[in-house]
């Protein structure tokens, strides 16, 4: 937010007054700074008023949402319930900041995953007008950034329509936040540490690439998502089907897997292992790009003060946590200190006019020291830590105390040269000291210190590159960061704790953001978390928050099937395991005013090559928002068939009436599994084509065109055409060479592994190839090329066309046909369509 003139003064009238308070007072109640902003220290009311952040889950009632800050580190505190219509809402703090938190809404084995993009500080401590949640009770999910899913209207029409991405947690917003998160995993840093402006351009790329675009690595990704939560609605018991944190970054759920046993690439087959997510959640993270918040001239240091007993300390020793300090009811942890500068230390160099990157000015000194409490002489029990969820506090009462504090910062980067000696030396950075206490407000040194005549020391060094400095002591530690008597073993001179200068090699020193030891062995093993605090900010072209009410609005009414679309493997019937998910077809149905409610199903009407018909009870459905269903369909027995897809509702008691919903009852779907459109390979269009081998220089290939009845090609949604070639075989069994097959025992390319599929560009100009004429009207024609890799065998090829994404696809013939024979249980396939490459 940038402020105005008047807003600015007033903010440094207010800063002086503040100062001049601490200077009388020698003290101050509490004192706060905001890590989230650009603005500078702000004296923050104990308990500002908060705000509800509230949001949309359409297709999960009643399930358990969850907020998780940067690192997946759970805010437990607003764990929450949605409503029987997927509303959910809970209270954040006004003191702190939060960006980028990831919302989970689970229930049974379904997870749905969102952002919550900006939850501000509350404004009413300075008044401005022009805030974009003054007046208003909460913020909406959907209000909380810029990117819209995109419709197929136009002016004031689209207008009326638009949602926000975030409106309602679904299949497209579980790919986003699995992508964001996945790209911010791959880089090494946080959600929390990225720029906002970054975060909206990343949003609206991935709302371009769903919603408008429907194609690249993103889509890819979105598919398999929209089969895995298919997959989920099937059985509550199965185990969840995301998880969420995940260090290792594999978020599917391998368990899952393994009880659903369901097929989420599209392939026909059972996927039993995370890879092909894995991979698909990579491609995606990739392809777009997510930018660090611009660097300001302050650090967000993150205190942290561990007080309960029974903690080891580095010599893997007992630490006397009261050894000092006497336990009593009402006590708090506070902390003092002030700026280092006492010999023979390095001090943090003071600048001798104006402000510089390399030093610090005789007012920031002033600012670190009054915030840390130091108004001349170190006082005890000043500056009080939070342990109440508020603050930058992580956890209520968990009897972790935090402060957090946005200091004045010098870099300390290598690579300044020294003009004495021109060798590149390393800044002196901003140095403090400081200790805790542990007593109540006012209290004198004896019976609170947790040792005296000694200090704490810390250089502000981002050790991490997370944006932060976070601290993480135990109260009475005396091996840790202990500026004298310091009794950690790993000392090699005396026991005064030295500076990165000072330490000799191989030697202990601790004062940087350390880490610390989660599982007992003594040995640090990470960074502590920052919980919910995210880096100090120089934020521009932040875009408004917009309060919208609702992420739907729902009639009752009876749901009214309009329109839709199929998408499937297109898998045959021996492909598909008895009772599994394998193999289904992953439907969407579009509409209006899907809201489940009791008593409600679908059945999928499929008639069979007898001119039977099925009627198949759907097992699970989501409506992920009054406009879309999903569901997995059971396969078509039949090469076309035309399928009724009804929504039915039964009335009360086991006799109750059974009604159709809608305004028919059942909307007719039609898909067609196997078939052309006159699609076939040109060139070689011959039975025996003869190819060089692999060894050869270059690994000469052989080129491939095809050609198809299409209609503009170019500008088909959804139209993918791809060139595959077969393992490799021999004619005759006996003959063949170890691990080649016989090309008839070759695996069918339809839903067995094997083959290798490549995309064949379109090629404008249709330059005609040997002895064929240029293409007709309507016809297009597509190139590609073999690369064989062995010598002295036999390969086969083939040509394929998808007008839905790849999610079904159409076997093309080979002009002069091979005359070899069907699969005896394929249905839409034959090597009949397959050209031969004999290798020399």
């Amino acid at each position: 937010m940038v402020m105005n003139t008047t807003k600015t003064t007033i903010r440094h009238v207010l800063m002086s007054l503040l100062v001049l308070v601490l200077c009388a007072t020698c003290g101050v109640d509490s004192m706060v700074f905001d890590p989230m902003t650009e603005k500078g220290p702000d004296w923050v009311p104990e308990h500002p008023d908060p705000y509800t952040v509230k949001g949309q889950v359409f297709s999960l009632p009643l399930s358990a949402v969850e907020f998780y800050a940067a690192g997946g580190f759970l805010l437990s505190s607003y764990t929450t319930s949605a409503d029987s219509d997927g509303v959910f809402s809970t209270e954040f703090p006004g003191s702190t900041e939060y960006r980028n938190l990831v919302v989970s809404a689970s229930s049974g084995a379904s997870r749905m995953l969102g952002l919550a993009v900006r939850v501000p500080r509350n404004p009413d401590i300075y008044f401005d007008p022009q805030h974009p949640s003054y007046g208003m009770p909460y913020y909406h999910l959907g209000g909380m950034t810029p990117a819209l899913w995109r419709k197929d209207l136009e002016g004031d029409a689209r207008d009326a329509e638009i949602n926000r991405v975030m409106a309602n947690l679904d299949d497209r917003t579980t790919s986003i936040t699995l992508a964001m998160v996945s790209n911010a995993h791959t880089n090494g840093k946080t959600l929390g540490a990225v720029s906002m402006e970054s975060t909206n351009k990343a949003l609206d790329k991935l709302a371009d690439d769903l919603e408008l675009y429907k194609t690249g690595p993103v889509w890819e990704l979105h598919r398999q998502v929209q089969r895995i939560l298919a997959a989920s609605a099937l059985s509550r018991w199965y185990p969840p089907c995301f998880l969420y944190p995940d260090a290792s970054g594999v978020f599917l759920n391998p368990e899952f897997l393994a009880a659903a046993q369901m097929d989420y690439t599209g392939d026909g087959l059972v996927d039993l292992t995370t890879q092909p997510f894995e991979e698909a959640l990579k491609n995606a993270a990739l392809s777009f790009e997510l930018l660090p918040c611009e660097a300001s001239d302050r650090m967000t240091v993150v205190f942290l003060l561990d007080l309960n007993e029974g903690k080891l300390d580095r010599n893997c020793s007992p630490i006397s946590t009261f050894k000092e300090a006497k336990k009593g009811d009402g006590k708090k942890v506070y902390i003092v200190g002030g700026m280092k500068e006492d010999p023979p230390s390095v001090i943090t160099p003071l600048c001798s006019g104006a402000k510089k990157a390399d030093c610090l000015t005789s007012e920031e000194w002033t600012e670190i020291n009054l915030g840390l409490g130091n108004t001349g002489t170190w006082g005890p029990n000043v500056v009080p830590m939070r342990d109440d969820g508020e603050g930058g506090d992580a956890v209520p009462n968990d009897n972790v105390w935090t402060l957090v504090y946005d200091f004045p910062y010098i870099p300390t980067d290598t690579g300044v040269v020294d003009p004495a000696t021109g060798e590149n030396v390393r800044r002196i950075g901003v140095r403090i000291g400081y200790k805790f206490t542990y007593g109540l407000a006012g209290d004198g040194w004896g019976g609170t210190e947790e040792w005296p005549g000694n200090h704490r020391l810390l250089e502000l060094e981002d050790v991490n590159k997370d944006g932060l400095v976070v601290r993480h002591d135990y109260f009475g530690d005396e091996t840790s960061n202990k500026s004298n008597d310091n009794l950690n073993a790993g000392l090699c001179e005396g026991f005064a704790n030295p500076w990165p200068e000072q330490v000799a090699p191989g030697c202990f020193f601790d004062v940087w953001e350390n880490r610390i030891d989660l599982d007992g062995d003594c040995q640090p093993d990470s960074y502590a978390s920052s919980g919910p605090v995210v880096p100090a900010c120089h934020e521009t072209n932040i875009p408004p928050m917009v309060f919208i009410e609702s992420g739907w609005e729902v009639n009752e009414v009876p749901p009214a099937v309009n329109g839709g679309e199929a998408f499937s493997p297109a898998t045959t019937e021996a492909s598909l395991p008895e009772g599994k998910n394998g193999g289904g077809f992953l439907m969407l149905l579009s509409g209006a005013d899907f809201k489940p409610s009791p008593g409600m199903w679908l059945q999928v009407n499929t008639p069979g090559t007898d001119s039977s018909v099925s009627n198949n009870s759907v097992a699970g459905f989501l409506a992920l928002d009054p406009q879309r269903l999903m569901f997995t369909a059971p396969p078509f027995p039949a090469k076309e068939a035309k399928v009724a897809v009804g929504i039915f509702k039964q009335g009360e008691g086991e006799d109750g009436e059974v009604t159709p919903l809608g305004a028919s009852g059942s909307w007719p779907l039609l898909y067609t599994a196997d078939g052309d459109a006159g699609c076939s390979i040109v060139y070689p269009g011959r039975k025996d084509l003869t190819g060089p081998g692999a060894g050869l220089v270059g690994q000469p290939t052989v080129p491939v065109l095809l050609r198809a009845e299409l209609t503009d090609p170019e500008y088909t949604a959804g139209l993918q055409v791809q060139l595959g070639i077969s393992p490799p075989c021999c004619k005759e069994e006996g003959a063949c060479p170890s691990g080649v097959v016989a090309c008839d025992k070759l695996p069918n390319p339809t839903y067995e592994p094997g083959w290798n599929f490549a995309t064949m560009d379109l090629d404008p100009a249709c330059q005609p190839p040997v002895g064929q004429t240029s293409c007709e009207a309507g016809e297009s024609q597509f190139k590609s090329q073999l690369v064989p890799d062995l010598a002295s065998v036999q390969y086969r090829f083939l040509g394929r066309y998808s007008v839905d994404y790849g999610q079904s696809w159409h076997w093309c013939g080979v002009d002069e046909e091979l005359d070899d024979g069907q699969y005896a249980s394929e249905k839409a396939f034959s090597m009949a369509l397959t050209g031969q490459l004999e290798t020399e």
